[in-house]
């Protein structure tokens, strides 16, 4: 396979050229399975970009709550793991409900997304 150089090496993901050698882009197809195939695997990298954001959006939120918790308990002088551990598990259990409602709605949009490629690609067939 080749690859542009600009891409850089699919690897390290280092600009410039890599070692795999220089691969040329793919030519777009006219055939409507491959171009509904395009259409799920583009919907599915959103997707997933998407549930990576969301993942990191909680996890952001619990990282601030673990960390107030842990520099309160070294105030007070308490234990800061017993402190970092309670407030993890509350945060979690804080911040479930939205979460697992966004990534309701994030495969909610796939799925229509997905379906609309199928649809396209079936039309035109």
């Amino acid at each position: 396979m080749l690859q542009s150089a600009e891409a850089g090496c699919p690897v390290c993901r280092k600009p410039g050229f890599s070692d795999f050698g220089v691969v040329a882009q793919a030519p777009a197809s006219n055939d409507p399975i491959v171009q509904m195939r395009e259409a799920q695997r583009q919907a599915n990298a959103v997707y997933a970009a998407k549930l990576m954001e969301a993942y990191a959006e909680r996890n952001k939120e619990i990282h601030a709550a673990v960390e107030a918790a842990v520099k309160d308990a070294d105030a007070n002088g308490k234990d800061p793991l017993v402190a970092k551990r309670d407030a993890h598990a509350k945060a979690t259990k804080a911040t479930e409900a939205a979460y697992e409602a966004k990534l309701k709605q994030l495969k909610a949009e796939n799925r229509a997304a997905l379906e609309a490629a199928k649809k396209k690609g079936a039309a035109k067939s």
